[in-house]
């Protein structure tokens, strides 16, 4: 209680990384625009994650949505091929287990004017678009478009 700048320790914590991560993105050119590479243990990793979860729900005859989610449309921020091939996977994996699994792609439901903006990630911008979130309104239309899928599974 004796010092503002111990209380607030995270907070400046927070803010300087935060501020080295954009003089970072600055330097390097680091947009959210920038394309992206599959990590490949990590992509392997979740892959198994969600095969352990629908082997679950299979034991347990639970019904299991699986959706591509929405992205935002102009200068997606993973390397085609990949994200073509990430699609396709998520796809072949619920043909196989058809019986309990369903797939919906519903990365272009939501339209680019429904996403958020941002604080820049670099030093020389202000605003830029928030690829992993829209606003409430674009909320409203996924949680109907689910809505919509869930009744039609049931």
């Amino acid at each position: 209680n004796v010092s503002v700048i111990w209380r607030n320790r995270s907070v400046i914590a927070y803010q300087y990384f935060k501020f080295l991560r954009k003089i970072m993105n600055t330097v390097f050119n680091v947009t959210p625009e920038t394309k992206r590479s599959t990590i490949i243990p990590i992509y392997n990793r979740n892959i198994n994650a969600l095969k352990g979860i629908i082997k679950i729900a299979k034991k347990d005859n639970t019904k299991v949505l699986i959706y591509i989610a929405p992205i935002y449309q102009s200068n997606i921020p993973y390397k085609v091929d990949d994200y073509s091939n990430f699609k396709s996977d998520i796809y072949k994996l619920s043909l196989i287990h058809k019986d309990i699994v369903y797939f919906k792609d519903l990365d272009s439901s939501i339209p680019n004017k429904m996403w958020g903006l941002k604080d820049s990630t670099t030093l020389s911008k202000n605003i830029e678009v928030d690829y992993m979130h829209f606003q409430s309104i674009a909320h409203n239309k996924l949680a109907n478009i689910l809505y919509g899928i869930i009744r039609e599974i049931n």
